[in-house]
């Protein structure tokens, strides 16, 4: 088949290139900021054909690459965590209403309706935790370190949750992407490159090559490096429509449709996610964390770096003069022993020095406090080098630094997290991997991030609440404060502040009560037995009453037949 033949655009070729001339604008701004970072990012050009084997220019400081390595390690262990998951099911008030409406109308007992609760919410937990498992043993974690590379360089990526393959980001400058006023997108056209022996099955189809007849290399012959007319790229064209809430999709190869790609699935099951990591309004694409919030430190230190680096080099070198004339031997003072004895005049040779010592102390105390600003921008605790510094200290510095990513987590949440649980949920059910839930009954909502942040705030506040406390026992005295406390409730909210399922770990109040009257009932009789007047009238009579505490309030006055 000859690949350097001219073929027409189709629709979905000529969307990008015309959405493409304003997303390579923002492809710009991000190599610029990646630059000072970590520049294998993103490529050199623009072009989705172009290979990342390439040389770049390295910065002359390493804080950029560390800060944007650590930044997306924190994002990655917040967004999704490895040992607790990162969603929780919560129960739709008005189906929760009708339940125990029509638990009350079929006569079902209270306690009866209480222990179904307990066992459906037990039920959930299960799911939950059937959710984190298959998300641990796929790669999904992978893909989403590389996404968020990209979100703090560039601001932008694309990722797709396929049935079959996974999880797959697409970096900017291999897609484009259009949104409305209000920031939901619109369309998405993205650019894959594939060579002839590398295409998919159905795109092999599509463009009428037989796989094992045409284009099929042979092992003996050396290596063709294939040139740019020979590489074929897929275009993907995807459509969001609100008003039928609906996403579609469909592939286009060399202008033909490809037979069998179009895929139409409700707006909650979108396997497409454009992601942005600073949201700017009536734009198509976000900017990087990188350009929002360090970027004229960046350029500041590595400057710096430089002039320090080169300086220290250039101080570091030793260059001797000598005298012409002079009645040194340089090459008796060149084979000398160290500790030997020549004959000569010590004015015939002279160690030239740069004297930029200050100079250098200036450079390097600006570049301290550059590095100082950056430190914090990359949201890195700067504890204190101290014999000192306790552990309050050190949380408060991470409480500090979470809630300096509060704007993060509040647009990941709602166009990463929560789409992506929707999408993971829908094809965990497809494959039978997960029991089917009454529709509209419960719904999943992210419990980390921004929720998190939350949290941590909230458990702050009762801490230096119970500090309060503490410190007013000593004036009233701790019975007088301990009565007006329900420790119930502040248990609850303890372990909610610290992210921890209380189901099966917290007794209810009722439970609690069980088990203080069957205390009772065990002390009375074992100080019963163990009394030395105990006779039997007064044994019988202690039975009688530890009887009487096990009936119901409402028979506990009758008389026993």
């Amino acid at each position: 088949m000859d690949t350097n033949r001219e073929t027409a655009k189709g629709p979905a070729e000529q969307r990008y290139e015309q959405l493409r001339q304003d997303r390579d604008l923002y492809l710009d701004r991000g190599r610029r900021s990646c630059r000072l970072t970590l520049p294998y990012l993103v490529p050199a050009s623009n072009d989705p054909d172009h290979s990342h084997h390439e040389q770049y220019p390295l910065p002359w400081s390493g804080i950029g690459a560390d800060g944007h390595n650590s930044l997306a390690g924190r994002l990655l262990m917040a967004l999704f965590p490895v040992t607790e998951t990162f969603f929780r099911y919560t129960l739709d008030e008005k189906e929760k209403q009708a339940w125990l409406s029509q638990a009350e109308q079929g006569g079902a007992p209270k306690e009866e309706v209480a222990k179904q609760f307990v066992e459906f919410e037990r039920a959930l937990v299960a799911i939950e935790q059937a959710v984190l498992r298959d998300i641990n043993a796929s790669s999904d974690r992978t893909v989403f370190h590389e996404a968020l590379l990209h979100l703090i360089g560039l601001g932008n990526a694309l990722l797709y949750i396929d049935e079959e393959d996974g999880l797959k980001v697409f970096h900017l400058n291999r897609y484009c992407c259009k949104r409305n006023g209000m920031g939901y997108p619109l369309d998405v056209v993205t650019c894959e490159s594939f060579t002839e022996d590398s295409l998919p099955a159905k795109v092999r189809k599509a463009l009428g090559l037989e796989d094992g007849k045409e284009d099929t290399p042979d092992p003996l012959e050396q290596e063709k490096v294939l040139d740019e007319e020979e590489i074929v790229h897929v275009f993907t064209h995807i459509e969001w429509d609100y008003k039928q809430e609906e996403v579609s999709w469909y592939q286009e190869v060399r202008g033909q449709k490809i037979e069998g790609s179009e895929v139409s699935v409700s707006l909650e099951q979108s396997a497409w996610l454009p992601l942005r990591m600073v949201r700017i309004d009536g734009e198509d694409y976000g900017i990087g964390y990188i350009e929002a919030r360090c970027l004229a430190d960046l350029q500041t230190a590595d400057n710096l770096s430089q002039a320090v680096i080169e300086g220290a080099m250039i101080a570091a070198q030793t260059k001797n003069l000598v005298r012409p004339g002079g009645v040194t031997s340089i090459k008796d003072l060149a084979k000398c022993r160290n500790g030997g004895y020549l004959v000569g005049n010590p004015d015939d040779v002279k160690t030239l020095r740069a004297d930029k010592g200050m100079d250098l102390q200036v450079a390097q105390a600006a570049l301290d406090k550059v590095e100082a600003r950056l430190t914090k921008a990359l949201l890195n605790p700067n504890v204190r080098d101290s014999e000192r510094t306790t552990a309050e200290e050190i949380r408060l510095l991470v409480l500090q630094r979470d809630n300096g990513l509060g704007a993060i987590y509040s647009i990941l949440s709602t166009e990463f997290q929560t789409p992506y649980i929707r999408r993971k949920l829908h094809l965990m059910n497809k494959a039978s991997k997960l029991p089917e839930m009454p529709e509209g009954l419960v719904k999943p909502v992210v419990s980390v991030g921004l929720a998190a942040v939350g949290r941590s705030n909230d458990l702050e506040k009762l801490m230096r609440f119970n500090q309060g406390l503490k410190d007013l026992s000593v004036i009233v005295g701790a019975e007088e404060v301990a009565i007006r406390i329900n420790v119930s409730d502040h248990i609850k909210r303890l372990a909610n502040g610290m992210g921890i399922e209380t189901l099966d770990l917290v007794l209810s109040d009722d439970k609690v009560a069980e088990l203080r009257q069957a205390r009772q009932q065990a002390a009375m009789q074992q100080q019963a037995l163990s009394s030395p007047m105990a006779d039997p009238q007064k044994l019988a009579n202690a039975a009688a009453t530890a009887q009487q505490m096990q009936q119901p309030p409402d028979q506990a006055g009758q008389p026993s037949p």
